[in-house]
């Protein structure tokens, strides 16, 4: 996985969410990219499902590691839903491909 870009989010509450309309497949990461996300701090519901499936749950801790392999982007959607449970600050770093819009 050839990496040239990172995006650092932060979530400090439980309302910050990033919904089910969402996949990372703009034309600046190129065609069907690899993308690796790594945890800190605060632990948070993560989802991926297919385009017209049902949803997996997994719960990303401090440190984990999500590595979403090339063609993921094009075939699932993911999100970090809303919870209403206290929650400390999320920092999330993804690490992406960057071709300038060559796909």
């Amino acid at each position: 996985m050839k990496v040239s870009c990172t995006v650092l989010k932060t979530n400090g509450v439980g309302d910050n969410s990033v919904e089910f309309n969402h996949a990372d497949d703009e034309p600046s990461m190129g065609y069907e990219p690899a993308i690796a996300s790594v945890s800190l701090g605060s632990c948070r519901k993560f989802q991926i499902k297919s385009r017209n499936g049902k949803a997996t749950d997994f719960w990303l801790e401090h440190g984990s590691l999500l590595v979403m392999h090339p063609g993921c982007q094009s075939t699932h959607l993911h999100q970090v839903p809303k919870t209403n449970k206290v929650v400390s600050t999320r920092i999330n770093l993804t690490f992406r491909p960057h071709t300038g819009g060559r796909r």
